[in-house]
């Protein structure tokens, strides 16, 4: 089983169990999530191990290639002075051009796997990205639906008695208040003010009677 089957494997096992057991379903979620990150880690340090040996099998054939046409140039300058030097030289180029397919062979089987796995890191981090996403508009549900209910509750399972509560600690203060008037004003200066003001009205008042009167 590859990384990618085991990550879905154990992710989808961790859901059907919450569902099956009716546990909390937002710490299983988290526990898989953790789970599924730290398999991706895993899966990430494996893919930078396969980078590096597909570099070092890309030197290798460079490497090769060079050995190669350095053999076949040696065998061209020593046939014209010991053949059998320059055979060695063949023999040599030609042991560098199975190694070079082999080489190749083997980098071929490489690229493939290291595509793969590249493949199945960018599939998990996808997958993180869409659960943890989920997760969090489910929160957001799941909060709105708490808060909803919660209201609901309290307007239609104990409204009654909620006003009720609210009467009697309107009903306590009004007593309060009026066991414990407010203090009288004692600012003289503007109980001054106020008297002559009152007094002019009085007077206002008086000669409009008088003029009533006399009509």
């Amino acid at each position: 089983m590859n990384v990618f089957r085991r990550i879905t494997a154990s992710f989808t096992g961790s859901l059907e169990s919450a569902v099956s057991q009716l546990e909390n379903h937002e710490a299983v979620v988290h526990a898989a999530l953790k789970d599924t990150r730290s398999l991706a880690a895993k899966a990430k340090v494996r893919l930078a191990r396969v980078r590096k040996d597909g570099d070092a099998l890309q030197q290798k054939l460079r490497s090769l290639q060079t050995a190669e046409q350095s053999w076949a140039e040696r065998a061209v300058t020593q046939a014209e002075v010991d053949e059998e030097s320059a055979l060695e030289c063949l023999r040599r180029r030609n042991r560098c051009r199975e190694q070079i397919a082999a080489t190749e062979e083997v980098l071929q089987s490489h690229n493939q796997q290291e595509q793969r796995l590249a493949e199945t890191v960018n599939g998990i981090e996808q997958r993180l990205a869409e659960i943890e996403n989920t997760r969090n508009m489910l929160r957001t549900r799941q909060t709105t639906a708490e808060a909803a209910t919660a209201v609901t509750r309290l307007e239609c399972d104990s409204s009654g008695d909620l006003d009720d509560v609210i009467e009697r600690w309107e009903m306590r203060i009004l007593e309060t208040e009026y066991a414990n008037p407010p203090p009288a004003s004692s600012d003289s200066f503007a109980a001054r003010f106020e008297a002559e003001e009152d007094g002019e009205s009085l007077k206002a008042e008086l000669a409009l009677l008088k003029k009533e009167n006399k009509k």
